[in-house]
């Protein structure tokens, strides 16, 4: 359902995280969003291009390091996440419709201890 929604606003799941990550720390490497997105380096320069034309986010030349690019977000791409971030948030709402307080807050302890888990190789 997610999906669907923000494909109205034309983004999928890897560019919502884009957006996200933008948000988060105001600009980013490629590198980085690679991280962040789990995409691909060739698929993630397309996407980048593709926001670009579309006027959501900005690249321009590190100033830590001329070879390499940072990634920021547009006004418009600002706007876009406000809206995107609130369709989110309705969806993490609703999943955990039926549950009580402990329990939410259990299942994010334990989301977290997975996501931590990621960190530390097998």
């Amino acid at each position: 359902r997610l999906k669907s929604d923000l494909k109205e606003l034309g983004l999928g799941i890897p560019q919502w995280r884009i957006l996200a990550a933008l948000a988060a720390d105001g600009s980013a490497t490629m590198k980085a969003l690679v991280d962040y997105t789990m995409v691909e380096q060739s698929t993630l320069s397309k996407m980048i291009d593709r926001m670009v034309k579309d006027g959501d986010i900005l690249r321009d030349v590190d100033t830590n390091d001329a070879r390499s690019r940072t990634v920021s977000l547009t006004t418009s791409g600002r706007e876009k996440f406000k809206i995107a971030a609130a369709l989110v948030q309705a969806h993490s709402r609703r999943v955990v419709v039926g549950m009580t307080a402990n329990e939410v807050a259990k299942l994010t302890r334990l989301v977290n201890k997975m996501l931590s888990n990621l960190d530390h190789p097998l």
